[in-house]
């Protein structure tokens, strides 16, 4: 009886180059997300966020006498350009956009203790949290007719 050839821990050659690519084809992470790190990317996300909300307004008020149907398009193409911008964002350090939200819930005590730290971080994020509240505002009464 002819005995079968292993070649990594005792799996067949061809389930041992399975899971070699799969190994080598599982993304590695450039960094490991730190709460300075989250803080950089909240603040870096809410400036794009309002930049896109400010786009967002000025173009609902330019478009208003163009009817809904216009105006609607073209939000829905800025929202889907910011999610693109945003995704390329939390790539630049390594993450997803689902580790990135999912990071304030498994390390909230961490983020709020280096926010207790940097004061002038705490006071960026809550300005920016601010200016975003307001710019919602501005795009619904844009979007009155």
């Amino acid at each position: 009886m002819a005995k079968k050839q292993s070649c990594w821990h005792g799996l067949t050659p061809a389930l041992g180059a399975a899971v070699f690519c799969v190994v080598l084809s599982t993304p590695l992470k450039a960094e490991e997300l730190t709460p300075e790190i989250y803080c950089d990317l909240a603040i870096q996300s809410m400036q794009l966020q309002l930049a896109k909300l400010t786009e967002r307004t000025s173009t609902a008020r330019e478009q208003q006498d163009q009817g809904p149907p216009v105006a609607e398009a073209y939000d829905q193409h800025v929202k889907a350009v910011e999610s693109l911008d945003l995704n390329r964002l939390y790539a630049r350090h390594g993450v997803t956009a689902e580790e990135y939200v999912t990071y304030m819930g498994a390390q909230g005590q961490a983020v709020e203790a280096y926010l207790a730290e940097n004061p002038a971080v705490r006071q960026r994020i809550d300005g920016l949290a601010s200016n975003i509240k307001s710019a919602l505002s501005d795009l619904e009464r844009a979007r009155r007719p």
